[in-house]
């Protein structure tokens, strides 16, 4: 038997400070996590979107959380984590 978490349900994050963060609209999210450069711009006259990958979480030989967690507050602000940060999630009163 697992707890099934469904990622689209949850409201709020526990994040060892104690505080509890409101997820907007289902945009918690997990995934492996990378640190990036910003590399876009103008080249040859055309607007690239590019990145170069400074440290990636997903496929690095290092002795560290790989997997992150992500999501959208309802002032529009972004939160990036280590999955082993989110103590408990909520999901929002379901109304009986």
């Amino acid at each position: 038997m697992s707890l099934a978490i469904d990622v689209d349900k949850v409201a709020e994050v526990l994040l060892p400070d104690g505080e509890w963060y409101k997820v907007a609209n289902g945009s918690f999210n997990l995934d492996s996590y990378e640190y990036i450069w910003d590399t876009s711009g103008e080249k040859g006259g055309v607007f690239e979107n590019s990145f170069m990958t400074v440290f990636g979480g997903g496929n690095s030989k290092e002795v560290i959380a790989a997997t992150g967690a992500s999501w959208r507050d309802v002032e529009s602000r972004m939160y990036f984590c280590p999955l082993n940060s989110v103590l408990a999630v909520k999901y929002s009163a379901v109304p009986s």
